[in-house]
């Protein structure tokens, strides 16, 4: 017996033509590309979740390096005010301290 891991299923015969008409089938296809698409999702899932705890990493070895300020405070009921109470307006980095502004220059990011 012949056991297709896409379609989790046994051809009764194991020879090549029923390989071949099974392997060219609409159903194999379809789980084909499903198994494909879902690995694809899962690499890209993982690669994000490296990327965003390398980056926590090192923000978090840069010395004196707050987070940035212009991440919103869940104090002020989501009124859009910055931590230190600056509305964050277009032209508004005085907030920003020269150890944040390398932070964001390292890393390519605008202020905003």
């Amino acid at each position: 017996k012949y056991y297709c891991d896409y379609c989790d299923t046994y051809l009764t015969h194991d020879s090549p033509s029923v390989r071949k008409t099974h392997n060219g089938g609409r159903k194999h296809k379809e789980n084909v590309r499903i198994y494909y698409t879902k690995w694809m999702e899962d690499q890209a899932q993982s690669l994000i979740d490296q990327t965003t705890a390398d980056e926590a990493k090192q923000s978090a070895s840069l010395p004196g390096v707050d987070p940035p300020a212009c991440q919103r405070d869940a104090s002020d009921g989501g009124q859009g005010t910055t931590r230190n109470g600056h509305d964050g307006g277009t032209n508004d980095f005085s907030w920003t301290s020269p150890h944040e502004r390398t932070y964001w220059a390292r890393w390519g990011r605008s202020l905003r």
